[in-house]
């Protein structure tokens, strides 16, 4: 399969595109983005991979882009709510042209806002609490009309919290990671009791693998929670990445005027296991683990200014 990935680098992108070279031997990927250096020369040099310089706001570029693909793994970020629906518009125009046997959409829990409950199932309806949630939104709006009007074989993913390598540094795991490794204070807010539920990208990972292996007829027009049920309060989250790296509690310090602006939510994923058996396998310290392993492996990328998803 042609597979055409826009967005998302380099987390959790680059993570993607090292599976799909490692699991699906027969694969070619097609990137599109506008900074060449997000991605590890190990990729740039793969003769499967393909990499398009551009942004979807460039019709010409989208139009040859799908022409020839099966799969659109969709995860277009943009700076301001014009450009988004600029580049999501010329990506739907152009893909109910195409022969794509697929399209996974990817969005995330911000749709949902802060006051749905937990756990929140995917017929909540969309009330979104910030910018990134409002843009959320729009995309998948405009992913179901044209699912509906168009028949295109759409699969909306709404993602909740995201961890692993290649995250870029001003999320809470990486910041907390290099704070540690640098011997500096890790600071929470108030107590740090707010509540996590990260899921470690090889999870998200096995369930792109599994949408794109199975039929697809069964996920035509569906939306699905990926996520974790399970939670972990930030102060959990840093005393098991200090116990990891043999550092001192210590450096855990407390603000208590620093203001909190995530939002936790913890997702039904009943979904995802009746459409596709998924659901997370990795815990909290393992996961967490291979993602320390992985910044004290690549120190040189940790000075890179990476682009926030």
């Amino acid at each position: 399969m042609r597979i055409v990935l826009i967005g998302g680098m380099p987390f959790p992108a680059v993570n993607i595109i090292h599976s799909i070279l490692g699991k699906n031997p027969s694969d070619l990927v097609l990137v599109l983005n506008e900074n060449p250096n997000l991605l590890p020369f190990e990729i740039k040099e793969n003769p499967r991979v393909t990499y398009w310089q551009g942004t979807a706001k460039d019709k010409i570029l989208i139009k040859n882009l799908l022409s020839n693909a099966q799969v659109l793994l969709n995860m277009c970020e943009s700076d301001s709510i014009e450009n988004h629906i600029v580049s999501l518009s010329n990506i739907f125009e152009f893909a109910k042209d195409s022969n794509l046997q697929r399209i996974i959409h990817i969005s995330s829990s911000r749709v949902y806002g802060s006051g749905a409950d937990s756990p929140v199932i995917e017929e909540h309806p969309a009330k979104p609490a910030d910018l990134k949630g409002i843009m959320d939104a729009l995309g998948e709006q405009l992913a179901y009309y044209y699912s509906s009007r168009y028949s295109l074989p759409v699969v909306i993913l709404r993602v909740f919290s995201l961890y692993g390598p290649y995250q870029p540094l001003g999320n809470t795991v990486p910041l907390l990671i290099t704070s540690a490794l640098e011997n500096k204070s890790l600071q929470l807010w108030e107590n740090g009791e707010q509540a996590e539920n990260l899921l470690f990208i090889d999870d998200f990972i096995e369930a792109l693998q599994k949408i794109l292996k199975m039929k697809f007829d069964s996920l035509k027009g569906e939306v699905i929670n990926i996520g974790n049920s399970d939670i972990t309060a930030v102060k959990e989250i840093a005393n098991i990445i200090l116990s990891q790296l043999n550092k001192p509690q210590s450096l855990i310090s407390y603000e208590k005027n620093q203001k909190q602006d995530s939002i936790s939510l913890v997702p039904s994923i009943m979904k995802a296991k009746i459409l596709f058996s998924w659901s997370p396998k990795i815990g909290i310290e393992y996961g967490l683990e291979r993602t320390i392993d992985w910044y004290i492996k690549n120190r040189d990328l940790r000075d890179i200014e990476l682009q926030i998803i």
